[in-house]
């Protein structure tokens, strides 16, 4: 509510002073003795006329203090200061002084520190016990496969000591009786002694004339065929060219079951020092295992034998069906249980067969069937009773189309024998002095014999003790396609040579 009063310009003019000047100073004292007549104390004095006039008394200068952050001052406060007092608030306007620097902030006392570290630990805890559990869990599955596995090993090794009976196992001649007769090194080892052996010595021989071949045979004769053992030899009817193995071929010519004569083969202690080479056959010995690396293959009674190039040609053995496998446990039925391979087992069969009156073929395959046909044919009165039976719906039933399948059953039928098809031996049982067979379809067949015949077993028991792989679905070697293990070592099927006879 203050009065400001403009001094006229004219004010300090050098003229003389008047009436009318003086009423104005005057009026203006009465007013207000502390008006200033200039901002500033250090303007000069004036000069003209009114240099005698008394100088004003200027009010001092003090500049207002607009800081927000104190507190107003005593009195009546400015309209600029009351505006920063009621703004002091709006943080865009205040002058507050604040730490600019990081280390001049204080440091946060929070209390999820605690419960941070709390959670850690305990999400630690848990990957711990985690890691516990999959590891109990894999050594316990692991414990259990290898329980199994070898479990099933152990099962395995027991089917193999009873599939073949007692009776079928002769004491065999060593010939030679030593090792230290056998030579030490040869240019071709040939481990086995049937078909595919005699095969591989005839090929080498007549690629190389002068090769010096070395055959080792688990069995006591030389090689020999054997698909006559299943025919032509039960159709001779003298009785001592049958004890010699010879049989008649169908143009009606005489001939013996070996593929070569005795004297064919050289003596295996002359072998390396033939000057022609030749074929020596060690027999009623056994190859353990083979060192392909360095090369040797060990006797049954630790002797190695040093080889170039070796062929493994073991062949199969015959199997028994799982409840003969049962039965033959008990000596009174391993006795009258018969199998059929080699030529032992056919001396076996027909004298089994001459002093039985009852007699059951178990196998409708090829074997069982041109068994059972020889058989029915041999048995020209008639007196005996020849049973073929067999699980498929008629002879050959795996093998042959369903039509010439049962035309095959009809044939051997007319030969004597009572097929029974679709039947199966599910019981065995000692009967007096032969067997009772219990069927599926509730029958029983009385007979005082019973020949095998339902398949066979690859020869690999060279292969693990050898490092050689196994096929584990159909149990033969594995070998590439130029039948090769390892190298310079071969493995070749019986099988393949015969089909390529027939």
């Amino acid at each position: 509510n203050r009065t400001v009063y403009h001094i006229p310009k004219n004010f300090y003019s050098n003229k003389g002073k008047d009436a009318n000047t003086e009423k104005v100073c005057d009026n203006i004292k009465e007013k207000d003795s502390s008006v200033q007549s200039h901002p500033c104390p250090s303007k000069p004095k004036p000069t003209g006329p009114f240099a005698e006039t008394p100088q004003l008394k200027l009010r001092e200068c003090k500049p207002i203090d607009l800081n927000p952050c104190k507190p107003p001052p005593d009195g009546c406060p400015s309209l600029i200061t009351v505006f920063f007092v009621l703004f002091q608030k709006i943080p865009s306007i205040q002058d507050c002084p604040t730490p600019n620097l990081m280390s001049q902030s204080p440091e946060p006392k929070c209390a999820w520190e605690n419960q941070d570290n709390n959670n850690k630990k305990k999400k630690q805890r848990v990957l711990w016990w985690g890691l516990l559990f999959t590891a109990v869990t894999l050594g316990a599955v692991w414990y259990i496969g290898f329980m199994d596995y070898k479990q099933e090993k152990i099962v395995v090794k027991k089917k193999e000591k009873k599939k073949k009976p007692k009776c079928s196992q002769r004491t065999r001649v060593k010939v030679p009786a030593e090792s230290t007769h056998i030579p030490k090194q040869v240019p071709y080892l040939l481990i086995g002694g049937g078909t595919a052996s005699f095969s591989a010595f005839r090929a080498i021989k007549s690629a190389d004339p002068m090769a010096k071949v070395l055959v080792i045979s688990n069995e006591a004769f030389y090689p020999y065929m054997r698909p006559p053992l299943s025919k032509e030899i039960w159709f001779n009817d003298d009785a001592e060219a049958v004890k010699k193995l010879m049989f008649k071929q169908w143009n009606g010519s005489e001939r013996s079951l070996f593929y070569e004569p005795d004297d064919f083969y050289i003596d295996c202690t002359q072998l390396m020092s033939s000057p022609n080479g030749g074929v020596s056959v060690i027999r009623g010995w056994n190859v353990t295992h083979v060192d392909a690396i360095e090369r040797l293959a060990f006797l049954d009674d630790g002797a190695p034998i040093q080889y170039e190039k070796c062929l493994i040609a073991t062949g199969a053995t015959p199997r028994l069906s799982a409840v003969f496998q049962a039965a033959c446990a008990d000596d009174a039925i391993n006795q009258k249980v018969k199998l059929y391979r080699n030529i032992e087992d056919f001396e076996d069969v027909l004298e089994a067969f001459e002093e039985s009156t009852n007699i059951a073929i178990i196998g409708g395959g090829f074997l069982g069937s041109e068994l059972a046909c020889a058989m029915g044919r041999k048995d020209k009165s008639h007196k005996k009773n020849i049973y073929q039976i067999f699980r498929e719906g008629g002879n050959m039933g795996k093998i042959l189309p369903e039509y010439l399948s049962f035309w095959t059953t009809e044939k051997v039928k007319a030969e004597g024998v009572e097929v029974m098809t679709n039947t199966e031996v599910v019981g065995v049982r000692a009967e007096k002095n032969g067997l009772e067979l219990s069927l599926n379809n509730g029958k029983k067949v009385y007979v005082d014999n019973v020949v095998v015949t339902v398949g066979v077993e690859p020869n690999t028991d060279i292969a693990e003790k050898s490092d050689l792989e196994v096929d584990p679905d159909l149990g033969g070697f594995l070998v590439n396609t130029e039948l090769q293990a390892r190298t310079d070592l071969y493995v070749v099927s019986c099988w393949c040579v015969l089909v390529f006879e027939h």
